[in-house]
């Protein structure tokens, strides 16, 4: 049996002794207001700041700041991936944790839906399939520039097919090579309409253009370029503040949000 202390989750963070500041119950209580004492109040805050100020410290909202130095020496996680971890017994029954590089052939595995990275590596590795033929076959799917439609073109912003064939051609020969950048050389990749991309207007969801001057060696057409990953599309995003039934989206359609 595993220990009771053995780790349990990967990423977990450590447990850290919090600082001793003593519990105080200071409730306070605020007068009940109703009709035109509401009325006259409301226009008495709005033009009085200390007013404001008085009854902001009074309903609690600045006991925080009591406590700020004593997390100051904390460091923050930002970070919330944390995964569970079976014990090595669970783990022998079981092989869903087992981190490998499956040698068989892809074809032999016709119960996949979707493949990973790893297999597009090694189908592109044996000559199985290439990146110029993967490309090929989800352009159709997503172009807004065709009649009809892809059939998934909704979720997309746009789409550059001569920088996308160019991109699929360019990993094709590598790989011809077995010279491949790395795992992801060849591998498709769809980017937010949050970012700069080249080629691409960036429009944040919304109907303006955004659209920055992208820093050389730090651009997301930069890092696309140096893993070799293919930028096929933009990805549609719904504008911030819209509401959830998307009807003031300039951008998006209420089946968005199933592809979100």
């Amino acid at each position: 049996m595993a220990s009771e202390n053995s780790p349990r989750f990967l990423n977990y963070p450590e447990a850290k002794q919090g600082p001793k500041v003593p519990y105080k119950n200071d409730r306070k209580q605020n007068p009940t207001m109703r009709g035109l004492v509401v009325t006259i109040g409301a226009f008495l805050f709005k033009r009085l700041r200390f007013l404001r100020r008085f009854i902001w410290f009074n309903a609690g909202f600045g006991d925080l700041r009591r406590i700020r130095e004593h997390l100051e020496d904390y460091e923050p996680r930002f970070d919330p991936t944390v995964i569970p971890v079976l014990d090595p017994i669970s783990a022998e029954r079981e092989d869903d944790l087992l981190l490998h590089t499956d040698k068989n052939p892809v074809s032999q595995k016709e119960h996949i839906r979707y493949y990973s990275v790893n297999d597009y590596h090694n189908m592109y590795m044996s000559g199985e399939l290439t990146p110029t033929a993967v490309v090929k076959a989800i352009l159709p799917l997503i172009r807004r520039d065709i009649i009809p439609q892809g059939e998934h073109s909704l979720a997309w912003f746009d789409t550059k097919v001569d920088l996308v064939l160019a991109a699929a051609e360019a990993s094709t020969l590598r790989y011809k090579r077995k010279r491949p950048l790395g795992l992801l050389d060849g591998v498709p990749t769809a980017v937010k309409d949050e970012y700069d991309i080249d080629g691409y207007r960036t429009c944040l969801g919304s109907v303006n253009d955004y659209t920055g001057e992208a820093e050389p060696e730090k651009s997301i057409t930069s890092w696309c370029t140096h893993l070799g990953t293919i930028p096929s599309m933009v990805r549609r995003v719904i504008l911030t503040a819209v509401g959830t039934t998307l009807e003031e989206a300039p951008q998006a359609q209420p089946m968005l949000l199933a592809l979100a």
